[in-house]
């Protein structure tokens, strides 16, 4: 019977995982190897979710695939350190202190093994297809001075190189204990566990009982180690999940032959998330490109009442009766819908990327009249603009929006989400890696004309709303990046379309210009106004309700984001 987990409310996996191994390295026993101590303690808990370098002791080569070759088979090597990504591997936990480790380059990740599975000393060690057998199990015992040895579960022979040989292209092998230099190796931690693509959330999604829902998640840069966030923050009955599993996506709700995992957290596949609470999963052996995709197939075996979700995914999600999860083919899912259920989050390890840009904001944030599938919101276009600087992409960009989002209140509509004051720490500051926040939103305070405690909205009102969320901000080290609110004369919303709501507008526009309050300022109203109308958002870029950019007017917004105010 598989075990189930239960988590307390509001704390995440990754939490207990941190506060869990360091109990039991304390209390580990050592053990006696040649003239160094080893504790039987994993190496470091950031094996759980890093990527490493490793650095022979006596020789200063670093374990290599050879010509960053993709065929399973490929023996390692050892040769001169670089920030190659054919250099760089993946520790997976499997739990009870083994891992299993994984290459970084090859777009479906193979595992380190013994050759033939066998026990024999001087055995070459392969990438290979995963199996999880004990070949491909390792334990990561550390030294006293801080070295790792790297000990095969089935034969219990470490790593080495072969003939001690200093030379570039001498095999990495397995061998007998003896305690030596040429079996301890530095692990070096490399690349940088990022959001990667974070919705955010919102109360009143639909029911779901003995269900599986696929998918599709948009990664805006490339990495391995992906991690993904189940989150119960606005349902009111707990979640059972029977199952979660990730796909590189072929086509559709079908995935790429062989890359279907199966994911874990703190080692159960079947978990209980309480209300309000979220889990964060263990390290998934898949790597996605920027721009790429995968699928995530969540089974709920029990009635969940109704679902946390994200409403307007402008993305196709697929959802069938009974446990399909771990299907390669789409045929069981006769039904698609277009939001997110549950799925509040992928982290990644990048090798390029050192931090994060969280778009915040509302529809026009969220995409509402971009096309459909094709990923034409603006937080998608200044992601590829940043993939496309010289020398890797340095910062992932994930999109924060929700349709009819306010500052200061909350929205009548569950789906439309609680106020930006109340979201902004679970949303933005808490999202792995984050460095920058570009606040754009507003514009439905003012055409609510919703102020604080029941009050008429003033421009004064919504100032005091961003001042908060820059404090917020600042608090935390993250930069903050004002944007001015676009031109909407003419549109049929309403109350947006006022002499009043305008003049709070303009009066808004200035300050955020003008006050120096924000780290910085993006002018959307300028890129996208009408030059003969400046009140009114461009014809070439209305989507017909001279309310929400179409896509050439989230490339104009895009466009417009000076990318020196992502470098400081």
């Amino acid at each position: 019977m598989t075990r189930r987990s239960v988590l307390r409310a509001g704390t995440s996996v990754g939490a207990l995982l941190a506060l869990a191994t360091p109990a039991e390295a304390t209390t580990a026993t050592a053990a006696v190897v040649g003239p160094q101590r080893l504790s039987s303690a994993p190496a470091t808990q950031a094996t759980r979710h890093t990527v490493f370098q490793l650095v022979n002791r006596r020789t200063g080569k670093a374990i290599d695939v050879p010509g960053a070759a993709t065929a399973a088979g490929t023996g390692l090597i050892q040769y001169t350190p670089s920030s190659a990504v054919n250099q760089q591997f993946l520790f997976a936990s499997v739990g009870k202190g083994t891992d299993e480790v994984y290459t970084t380059h090859t777009a479906t990740p193979l595992g380190w093994a013994v050759w033939a599975g066998t026990s024999d000393t001087g055995a070459k060690i392969v990438q290979w297809t995963p199996e999880h057998s004990t070949s491909q199990q390792w334990r990561m015992n550390q030294t006293s001075d801080g070295y790792t040895v790297v000990t095969c579960v089935r034969s219990g022979k470490v790593l080495g190189v072969r003939g001690d040989s200093t030379a570039n292209g001498a095999a990495i092998e397995q061998q007998t204990p003896d305690g030596s230099a040429g079996q301890q190796w530095r692990l070096i931690e490399k690349g940088t566990r990022v959001a990667a693509w974070s919705p955010s959330m919102t109360a009143g999604g639909p029911a779901f009982t003995d269900q599986t829902i696929r998918m599709v998640v948009h990664s805006s840069v490339a990495g391995s180690g992906v991690r993904i966030t189940l989150s119960n923050r606005y349902s009111d009955t707990p979640l059972d999940v029977g199952a979660v599993e990730v796909a590189v996506q072929a086509t559709g709700g079908e995935a790429e032959p062989g890359t279907t995992r199966k994911v874990a957290f703190n080692d159960s596949r079947q978990i209980t998330i309480p209300v309000g609470g979220q889990a964060t999963s263990d390290v998934i052996p898949i790597s996605v490109g920027a721009g790429g995709n995968l699928l995530v197939s969540l089974y709920v075996p029990n009635t969940t009442g109704t679902s946390t979700w994200h409403c307007d995914a402008l993305d196709t999600s697929y959802v069938t009766s009974g446990n399909h999860a771990g299907e390669e083919s789409a045929a069981a899912f006769a039904t698609t819908r277009t939001s997110w259920y549950y799925l509040a989050g992928m982290d990644i390890v990048s090798p390029t990327a050192e931090g994060v840009v969280v778009a915040f904001g509302d529809s026009i944030t969220d995409g509402y009249a971009s096309s459909r599938g094709t990923y034409s919101r603006w937080p998608d276009f200044l992601g590829r603009r940043l993939g496309a600087e010289p020398g890797g992409q340095k910062l992932s960009v994930v999109d924060a929006g929700i349709g009819g989002n306010r500052v200061l209140t909350d929205v009548p509509n569950l789906w439309q989400g609680v106020s930006a004051l109340k979201r902004f720490r679970s949303d933005a500051l808490d999202q792995p890696g984050v460095k920058y926040v570009i606040l754009f939103e507003g514009i439905n305070d003012i055409g609510s004309g919703a102020g604080p405690n029941g009050a008429p909205l003033t421009a004064q009102h919504l100032i005091d709303g961003y001042l908060a969320l820059i404090d917020e901000a600042h608090a935390v080290g993250v930069r903050i990046i004002g944007a001015t609110l676009m031109p909407n004369e003419g549109n049929a919303y309403g109350g947006y379309n006022t002499p009043a709501a305008e003049a709070i507008r303009q009066s808004v526009n200035t300050w955020i210009r003008t006050e120096g309050a924000f780290d910085g300022v993006v002018d959307f109203d300028q890129a996208t106004r009408d030059p003969a109308r400046p009140a009114a958002l461009n014809p070439a870029y209305d989507s017909g309700d001279r309310l929400h950019p179409n896509d050439a007017g989230m490339k104009a917004m895009a466009d417009a984001v000076d990318l020196h105010l992502l470098r400081n």
